[in-house]
């Protein structure tokens, strides 16, 4: 998937886009020092392997309420969700290698 293109589409459904400082102070005050989802690997060139080999790092923290799943325009298994209540989110970021979005957690 293009950044850019699930950049602009997580704004489009009202998910709040957060550099993980701005993201660490509102889970830390949840879930105290428990890590969360950083992108690890690139499910399209397979050249990631790690947090190190990704730019352009946001968190996306989800609306109250989500579109329809089947929603044609983005892959929601990629792109995912996870996180304790109240604070649903996603990691997205530009793997080093091919510039593409399709990556996968380190949980």
């Amino acid at each position: 998937m293009n950044y850019e293109t699930v950049k602009e589409y997580l704004s489009s459904i009202g998910a709040e886009l957060l550099t993980e400082d701005q993201f660490a102070e509102r889970w830390r005050p949840i879930m105290g020092d428990e890590p969360y989802i950083h992108p690890y690997g690139c499910l399209n060139c397979g050249k990631a392997n790690g947090q190190d080999d990704f730019t352009d790092v946001l968190f996306a923290i989800y609306p109250d309420k989500l579109p329809d799943h089947r929603d044609k325009e983005m892959n929601w298994q990629t792109l995912g969700f996870g996180g304790p209540d109240g604070l649903n989110f996603t990691s997205i970021a530009r793997c080093k290698f091919c510039g593409q979005c399709d990556i996968f957690p380190d949980f």
